[in-house]
């Protein structure tokens, strides 16, 4: 008989994790994968009152495709099975202080890139990065990405300098019939000529309200 078995592997972070988060990390991360998901984001936050463990999670190479990623559901099905298994290893080992809470979401529009597949996932979107040896930030069209950096409008970055980075969200207004696809961006604001022609004229106000007191004089007046 023979016994066949699956090795699933997990892409490391571009900012690996330490110590107590290094330890969740190695916690959660094989049970998130185990439901098909991945862990984008992990994060241990110690306030004065108690603390906070926020993770993010998505489905692998869902990038910003609206309908691709991680559903309610599944992250409803992910924070029992988190909450379980951390009530125990904290039991044991003592990995919180005496209050603790944990949340899992998703990893929203802006998301973060935080493993080399997500660059490559998001090729052709505005991107955030920040590097390690600058104090600002910059946005950019993410132009490429390969398995040792990014360019980001003709910059090339390598990944050892990248501090960090996520998605800039772009809406994109739906084109009109018999017009091409809409800009980038916020939606445009209407001018005032079209707000003012949106808005009902007197003539029309004055009929609007005539019509609606012939049709009040004639339910008032009995049927012969």
């Amino acid at each position: 008989m023979t016994t066949t078995s699956t090795m699933t592997t997990t892409e490391s972070f571009l900012a690996p994790h330490v110590g107590v988060e290094e330890t969740l990390r190695g916690l959660v991360e094989p049970i998130v994968v185990a439901e098909g998901l991945e862990l984008v984001v992990l994060q241990l936050h110690r306030t004065q009152h108690a603390d906070v463990l926020r993770l993010s999670v998505d489905r692998p190479g869902a990038g910003v495709t609206p309908g691709k990623g991680v559903s309610m559901a599944e992250l409803e099905r992910l924070n029992r099975l988190l909450g379980d298994v951390l009530d125990v290893e904290d039991a044991e080992k003592k990995l919180f202080r005496e209050q603790w809470e944990f949340e899992v979401g998703s990893p929203g529009v802006d998301r973060p890139l935080t493993k080399k597949s997500h660059f490559r996932d998001v090729v052709g979107h505005k991107v955030k990065a920040r590097m390690k040896l600058e104090k600002k930030s910059f946005i950019g069209r993410l132009e490429s990405a390969d398995d040792h950096g990014i360019v980001v409008d003709g910059k090339a970055i390598a990944f050892a300098d990248l501090d960090n980075a996520h998605v800039i969200y772009e809406f994109v207004e739906p084109s009109k019939p018999g017009k091409g696809p809409g800009k980038s961006g916020a939606r445009a604001k209407p001018s005032r000529a079209e707000l003012e022609r949106a808005q009902p004229s007197k003539a029309d106000k004055s009929r609007a309200v005539k019509a609606a007191k012939a049709e009040a004089k004639a339910k008032a007046e009995p049927s012969a």
